[in-house]
């Protein structure tokens, strides 16, 4: 008798009945993951079709995972609602939602993870590999647990219980393409779960940099921008352009530099001051690309005022040494010695330029002032040449020194020296000269003692 007329189903209808669900809900499967935000829905769908196919009463599909001691431990994607107490069913309405948690190597879903194969227990009771069930939990009766590879590492366990008859291999065979959607689901959530916390972890570093951070298009025209930018702004930004929204000059520059930007892909940046220059700005520009093109710019603008005033500072201190260690230098290079009383002697050494002669003479008019001293020689033994310039310079000393009633003398002027200020006609009775410093000397003392007898 057929088996239409005896009532029984052909084995061959209802096998290939459970392999056309199978293949429906893995269909359904990719097509729910894309547009299903949560997607814990997507693994739902899969444990009740893994349930109904394999004729099991209750299981559970899981991400294997990795505590910071190097422990793995299994993380629910689905898992059937088994809670047989007012204290599981809490436990599993509380935790449910964002993964349950179970780690014990000592179990048959232990097993599966330390042997990396599949395991079927058909008399878990007496299985060497059981971990036990705590008081009231429903009967375990057969089992079948099977692991999830990505390549060669397993990432997840798929587990079910409790089949009328119990499991064996052909069925994990038959289970192969539904393993094979669960482990990229998996993988795929993974990879969306990085995306996501990357985006997060860059919007929350964009959200409080202490700078401004704005994305432009190629026209200039702002697309988005930080916190900090928008606290800065009188009004919406978004949509205007952003050379509207600076100075001409301080727009000019950025111009320059985006448009180096956009034609080059390489970064940019400048300095430039508010209208005032109470504040200074360090901007970076930096190219935005899609699809290898340079669309945009992002623009990350630092206040730097106190770096500037602090530069300023340093520069001020730095010129402030400078110049102590110039008037240091100068008095060194052009001593006055009070030789006798009422005589100064200047000895110089090296090229008298217009700097030069100002501080000379400066001091020299100082000292006379303070000496009230009636001569002053300027000893020139260390000067090799005498040019128009030179000779200009000493003349002027001498002229400034005779307003202040003393007398000037030249001493250690040589031939050449000598031929080349009266060359240049800087010689007569304005200067003085003599051979050695000696010979000055003595006649401004000589001198000095005649005034000092000459009746009041």
């Amino acid at each position: 008798m057929g088996g239409s007329e005896s009532g029984m189903s052909d084995p061959r209808d209802t096998q290939q009945e459970r392999t056309e669900v199978l293949l429906e809900a893995i269909r359904k499967a990719q097509t729910d993951f894309i547009v299903d935000a949560e997607r814990r829905g997507v693994f739902d769908h899969l444990l009740t079709t893994l349930l109904d196919v394999t004729e099991s009463e209750y299981g559970f599909i899981a991400e294997l995972l990795t505590r910071a001691d190097g422990e793995p431990y299994l993380k629910s994607r689905a898992i059937t609602n088994i809670a047989w107490d007012e204290a599981t069913r809490r436990f599993f309405e509380e935790n449910a939602a964002a993964g349950l948690e179970f780690s014990s190597p000592r179990s048959l879903f232990g097993a599966v993870i330390t042997t990396g194969k599949a395991v079927i227990a058909n008399s878990p009771s007496t299985d060497a590999r059981r971990g036990g069930l705590p008081p009231g939990h429903p009967p375990l009766r057969a089992f079948l647990g099977l692991p999830l590879y990505r390549s060669d590492k397993m990432i997840g366990v798929i587990g079910v219980a409790n089949r009328p008859g119990g499991y064996d291999e052909a069925m994990g065979a038959f289970l192969a393409p539904l393993l094979a959607t669960c482990t990229n689901l998996i993988e795929a959530s993974r990879i969306d779960a990085d995306r996501r916390a990357t985006e997060d972890q860059m919007r929350a570093l964009l959200e409080n940099a202490p700078g401004f951070i704005v994305i432009v298009d190629r026209e200039g025209v702002i697309l988005s921008y930080n916190r900090a930018f928008a606290a800065d702004m009188p009004a919406q930004a978004r949509g205007k352009s952003v050379f509207d929204l600076i100075s001409p000059d301080h727009a000019e520059t950025l111009r320059g530099v985006l448009a180096e930007v956009f034609t080059s892909g390489r970064p940019g940046s400048y300095e430039a001051a508010n209208r005032g220059k109470t504040s200074w700005y360090m901007v970076n520009a930096g190219p935005l690309r899609r699809d290898g093109q340079v669309t945009g710019a992002v623009l990350f603008v630092l206040d730097v005022t106190e770096r500037k005033r602090l530069e300023l500072e340093e520069r001020r201190r730095t010129e402030e040494v400078l110049r102590l260690q110039r008037e240091a230098m100068a008095a060194l290079s052009t001593p006055i010695l009070t030789v006798w009383d009422g005589v100064l002697a200047m000895p110089i050494v090296g090229v008298v330029d217009q700097a030069r002669a100002s501080q000379m003479l400066e001091r020299l008019l100082r000292e006379i002032a303070e000496t009230r001293a009636l001569y002053a020689i300027l000893d020139l033994t260390g000067v090799e040449t005498v040019d128009a310039s030179t000779a200009g310079h000493l003349l002027g000393i001498a002229r400034a020194a005779a307003l202040l009633g003393s007398r000037c003398l030249i001493s250690g002027i040589s031939p050449a020296v000598a031929q080349e200020m009266a060359l240049h006609g800087h010689g007569g009775a304005d200067l003085a000269a003599f051979g050695t410093l000696k010979d000055a000397l003595r006649h401004a003392v000589a001198q000095s003692a005649a005034a000092q007898r000459r009746p009041a």
